[in-house]
């Protein structure tokens, strides 16, 4: 996991890129309050033709595969030690969901997730659930579920037991909160 001043550094390097530069972090006390401030920003993406769907469902397998590759998973929907686990459906939506266990989480990860979501994906979201105890092996599994973080090009919404669980406060300092 990357330090503070690494975190920046990656911030830094990502705001001479793009114009929109570091995220707005954005630190949700609830669930339902983060929940909410999501669904403001949904949207709904209505096909005009079977060719526009499939098109779309492209687009949503790409951007699967770069979070695959973000998050260190080669084959499947789980990464090979469990803690990481992609949700394969599609929605209309412009969103990508996975869950994931707070030991694979960081301020890294979280960064270069967010670096994904430019020019084609620009507009898009991933939304994270983030559990204590997880793995993939669900008949095993007794986690417990932590909050919720939604990643966006510009901003990041966080609930505030998730920003201490995964030590993201550096993207404090990054967005200029801190």
């Amino acid at each position: 996991m990357l330090d503070g001043q690494a975190c920046q550094n990656i911030a830094l390097e990502e705001s001479e890129m793009s114009a929109s530069g570091p995220a707005r972090l954005v630190v949700a006390q609830s669930l339902e309050e983060l929940e909410r401030l999501a669904d403001q920003a949904a949207v709904t993406v209505e096909f005009d033709s079977k060719a526009a769907e499939q098109g779309y469902q492209k687009r949503d397998w790409r951007l699967h595969l770069q979070i695959c590759e973000v998050m260190g998973m080669t084959a499947g929907a789980d990464r090979s030690d469990g803690l990481v686990h992609m949700i394969e459906d599609w929605w209309p939506n412009k969103s990508r969901h996975m869950e994931i266990d707070a030991a694979a989480l960081g301020p890294y990860q979280v960064e270069s997730l967010r670096v994904l979501l430019k020019g084609e994906f620009e507009d898009w979201v991933i939304h994270v659930g983030v559990y204590r105890g997880f793995t993939s092996e669900v008949s095993r599994d007794k986690p417990e579920f932590i909050g919720g973080l939604s990643i966006y090009a510009t901003r990041i919404l966080v609930q505030r037991s998730v920003l201490q669980a995964c030590g993201l406060e550096p993207l404090l300092r990054i967005s200029g909160q801190a």
